[in-house]
């Protein structure tokens, strides 16, 4: 992270006039070699997502009761799943991403890790998940995600499947995102800020995926009309681009505690976890490592 440039992002979203209209992505996916690369590559222990990694898997590891299942869609190249997956070695996860590239690098790394086919990705649209033929879901999640859709339309397919599951199963839901900021100098201007050090192939499709977020405001009615009062919601302080909604389960209680990863990752990655933590959503309810003696 790069402080100076943080705090003139920071300055140019307070003063600015909210200006700037959402583009799709250029590609709906992503499946070159380069980006495909440079996105898992930021990934790993020590890159700079990290952190965000690790405050997803315990925010998705409290959804989910002992031997769960859980449907995670846009998973990219799997790093966050074989993250959570480390640290829940009793739950079932599938992924479904668009982009082939994605998948196979993603199922020949939880191979190389020893999780597969308990985690496992497949090739698929995360519009149409509600079509497959599932006896059980105990959670759904969206990291990161939904900037892909095409258009507003898409979310609202998404959302129905969503709500159709939860009636069903009665599953918990996790939503992280980022949200849109007010300008297109704010937009290029936050992996400079946030990740400085990243290839510029990862940067580039940071900034089209901030440009093609949705903002909390957008998402609220339509996720309230699909999960009805279960559904809770934040957006991030401080650093006001990322946003969070869940929905607990009423399937299933008290399955928080079972994380059995540490607290949190070592080295830098653990330092910028506390403090995006403790800064930006504070309130949002993670699982904590039981006290074990």
């Amino acid at each position: 992270m790069n402080l100076l440039r943080v705090i003139k992002m920071l300055a140019l979203e307070a003063f600015s006039a909210d200006s700037l209209v959402r583009e799709p992505e250029p590609s709906a996916a992503m499946d070159s070699a380069e980006n495909v690369e440079a996105f898992d590559q930021q990934g790993l222990q020590e890159g700079p997502m990290m952190p965000l990694y690790h405050f997803n898997s315990l925010a998705i590891s409290r959804l989910l009761p002992e031997g769960g299942r859980l449907l995670d869609l846009g998973s990219g190249s799997g790093r966050l799943l074989a993250h959570l997956a480390a640290g829940r070695p009793d739950v079932e996860i599938l992924g479904l991403e668009r982009a082939q590239p994605m998948v196979d690098l993603g199922n020949r790394m939880f191979e190389r890790e020893g999780l597969f086919p308990r985690v496992r990705l497949e090739r698929g649209d995360m519009t149409a998940f509600g079509t497959r033929p599932f006896d059980r879901l105990d959670a759904i999640s969206i990291n990161l995600a939904l900037e892909h859709l095409e258009d507003f339309s898409a979310v609202q397919t998404l959302v129905a499947h969503v709500g159709e599951s939860a009636r069903k199963f009665g599953c918990g839901f996790w939503l992280f995102n980022h949200t849109r900021p007010k300008t297109r100098a704010v937009a290029a201007l936050f992996p400079e800020a946030m990740t400085p050090e990243a290839p510029p192939h990862f940067k580039a499709d940071s900034r089209n995926s901030l440009i093609a977020s949705w903002r909390y405001s957008e998402l609220l009615p339509v996720l309230r009309s699909a999960l009805g009062d279960r559904l809770h919601g934040r957006v991030s302080r401080l650093l006001p681009f990322y946003l969070a909604f869940w929905a607990d389960s009423t399937a299933r209680k008290g399955t928080s505690g079972l994380w059995q990863g540490p607290a949190r990752p070592p080295g830098r990655a653990g330092q910028d976890f506390a403090m995006f933590r403790a800064l930006l959503l504070p309130d949002v309810p993670l699982d904590t490592p039981r006290q074990r003696v």
